[in-house]
């Protein structure tokens, strides 16, 4: 834990006070002898999308909404956020951490379909084969990425 007033990386516990939701810690600085106190939280995991490789990433509505229009989904930005939204409920409610890349294209594809009969538009919606093959782009295109990257000099 760095100090936040000299930003020295040396700090001790002085304290510590737990309540149901939180923890208190008084902390000194080595450096500069000041004392803070942090509080400290803890926080639910969120969805893991795995690919059929093993390649996995954190879930995002945001990269929903983004594959979803990459994917064709022509329907205004209000509408997939709320979609992307229904997607991460739908999918947390099963219990499961991890997700394939299948559920996740199958339940936006159900939950467009929903968002479609809910407003008055005929818009064209992709299948749930097309938002999975957006998906696992990502994953491709992430992978080429890393393996791009220089090994480390071992010394």
């Amino acid at each position: 834990m760095r100090c936040p007033y000299c930003q020295h990386d040396k700090t001790s516990v002085i304290e510590t006070r737990e309540s149901d939701e939180t923890i208190r810690r008084r902390r000194k600085c080595a450096h500069c002898h000041s004392r803070f106190t942090t509080y400290e939280t803890a926080r639910a995991p969120g969805l893991i999308v795995q690919d059929p490789l093993g390649s996995r990433r954190d879930f995002t509505q945001a990269w929903l909404a983004g594959a979803l229009v990459v994917a064709g989904a022509n329907l205004p930005g209000s509408a997939l956020k709320k979609v992307a939204a229904n997607v991460e409920a739908e999918l947390k409610t099963r219990g499961n951490g991890v997700v394939s890349v299948v559920e996740v294209a199958s339940t936006a594809v159900r939950e467009l379909v929903q968002a479609r009969t809910r407003s008055a538009a005929r818009a064209a919606l992709p299948t749930a084969e097309q938002v999975g093959a957006v998906l696992d782009a990502g994953f491709t295109a992430s992978r080429q990425a890393s393996e791009q990257l220089p090994l480390p000099i071992e010394r």
